[in-house]
C-alpha cells in the first residue's frame, strides 16, 4: 500500500502542474484545495480503524500532492524573472554589449552570449563571424 500512495503522490503532484500550465488558478482556489485536503485528512484521522480509511488516505494524499504541485507552478510564476528585452523578442533590433562567455560554433550559426545592461542575451549569428570573448558588438 505505501507504493501505492507514494507513486499516486508523485503522478498527482505531475498532474497538479500540468493542470496549472492549462487553467489559471488564483491563491483563493489554492487554499481552497487544501482545506479540503486537510478536512479529509482529519476525517481519515477519525476513521483509521475502518475498512476504507486506505482508499480515504489515499484520496487525502493525491489532493495534497496535487494541491502542492499547483501553487509550486504558482510560486514559479510569481518568482519568474522580468526582463526589459521581453517585448523585443523575435523582432528585430540593435543593441551593444560586450561578449561574456565564449562563442559556441554550431553547424548552421555562432551562438554568442552578449551582456547588454546587466543582462545577458543569446544572439545567434553568421557561422563564420569573425566574434570572440570580450568583443564590444552592435
Amino acid at each position: 500500500m505505501q507504493g501505492v500512495i507514494f507513486y499516486s503522490g508523485i503522478i498527482a503532484f505531475a498532474s497538479g502542474i500540468f493542470a496549472r500550465s492549462f487553467f489559471d488558478m488564483t491563491l483563493p482556489v489554492i487554499v481552497w484545495m487544501l482545506v479540503v485536503t486537510v478536512v479529509l485528512g482529519l476525517w481519515w484521522y477519525r476513521k483509521q480503524a475502518t475498512v476504507h480509511s486506505h482508499n480515504l488516505l489515499l484520496m487525502v494524499v493525491i489532493g495534497f500532492c496535487c494541491t502542492v504541485g499547483i501553487a509550486r507552478f504558482e510560486l514559479m510564476e510569481y518568482l519568474k524573472p522580468t526582463s526589459q528585452f521581453i517585448d523585443q523578442i523575435g523582432s528585430k533590433v540593435e543593441l551593444t554589449g560586450v561578449v561574456v562567455a565564449e562563442p559556441e560554433q554550431t553547424a548552421k550559426s555562432t551562438r554568442i552570449v552578449v551582456e547588454v545592461s546587466d543582462e545577458r542575451i543569446l544572439v545567434s549569428t553568421d557561422r563564420y563571424a569573425d566574434i570572440s570573448y570580450g568583443d564590444e558588438i552592435s
